[in-house]
């Protein structure tokens, strides 16, 4: 639920404006006051900011990269992305930080009936030490010192390309960063409250290699062939050098692995990730699996080179072999 002064909290004023030019003609020079603008600073961005969180948002769950969990919102601000979250997903527990007290003020006053608790700190709290957490966030570009932080295993960020490329080369296993650039015409006689026609939003998907792996052997393990478009590009290479055997297309890999999964029982796979670098990942796997149609335990022994192209595999090799145990 939200209050009911939602809207009339967030109407465009005098010092919104002031604040808006400043930043719009000083960009990251502009250091907002939050202890005296954040009134200001949330009445000029929180509803762009919401929307460009919900366009993520919606396009995260629309091709399940994302699943409904709680979330930890680093530098909550007025708390634009576990509202947008809430709204894609549905109530989740969420834990608000941020180091501005009068930033988390706002937070409480435009999110209630949520299970949310706040926390008036930073990046250094020990609330972070906790791997378990999933730390979302629309916009880190303040917060400097995040790379060195102790952080959970998963990061969704939100934020404009410039502040992504310092994020992109962070080696955690499940990183998603959302570029996001948006543009608004506000109508001045709605007092700048954004019309959805006037807003342009363009974006991209920047995931890490490591997940992009992970996801990949998750699939394979249980061979679900329904969420290879997911992870490969409509042109692909697939190739199994033991076998001299090539595969070209997503459908061309469903039969290769349906034709596996009626004569391989219990598979397990182990993997690392041995080298990464621009849009490669080499990975040594093993796989151990009863083979039926030859009554015997199979070990196979392998290395895997995976080539990627706008979060998509387009190339995959694989050298291995296999072994009767």
């Amino acid at each position: 639920m939200i209050k009911n002064n939602f809207p009339e909290l967030l109407l465009k004023t005098d010092q919104s404006s002031f604040v808006k030019n400043q930043i719009d003609q000083k960009a990251y020079d502009y250091k907002v006051n939050y202890s005296k603008e954040s009134l200001a600073f949330n009445q000029a961005y929180f509803l762009k900011n919401l929307y460009k969180c919900l366009i993520a948002l919606t396009y995260l769950d629309q091709y399940n990269l994302l699943q409904k969990q709680p979330i930890c919102d680093i530098g909550c601000g007025g708390g634009c992305f576990t509202l947008a979250y809430q709204l894609v997903f549905g109530r989740v527990d969420a834990n608000l930080i941020d180091k501005s007290s009068s930033q988390l003020a706002i937070a409480k006053q435009i999110c209630t009936d949520f299970n949310v608790s706040f926390c008036n700190c930073d990046l250094s709290s020990d609330i972070l030490n906790n791997q378990n957490l999933n730390l979302y966030s629309y916009s880190l570009g303040e917060q400097s010192d995040i790379k060195n932080t102790n952080l959970g295993d998963n990061l969704l960020l939100i934020d404009y390309p410039e502040v992504i490329e310092s994020f992109v080369q962070c080696n955690k296993d499940n990183y998603m960063f959302f570029c996001c650039k948006c543009s608004t015409i506000l109508d001045e006689s709605s007092s700048g409250l954004i019309h959805e026609n006037n807003l342009e939003v363009n974006f991209c998907l920047a995931v890490s290699k490591k997940y992009l792996v992970n996801q990949y052997f998750e699939i394979w393990n249980n061979y679900q062939t329904d969420k290879l478009q997911d992870l490969f590009a409509n042109k692909l290479v697939y190739n199994i050098c033991p076998k001299n055997k090539s595969l070209n297309s997503i459908d061309m890999i469903k039969e290769y692995w349906l034709l596996n999964s009626v004569r391989q029982s219990d598979l397990k796979l182990y993997y690392k990730i041995i080298n990464q670098e621009n849009n490669l990942a080499k990975v040594s796997f093993i796989a151990h699996f009863y083979d039926i149609i030859k009554s015997q335990k199979i070990l196979v022994d392998g290395i895997m080179t995976l080539h990627f192209d706008f979060n998509k595999i387009v190339v995959l090799e694989e050298f291995y072999k296999k072994y009767t145990i």
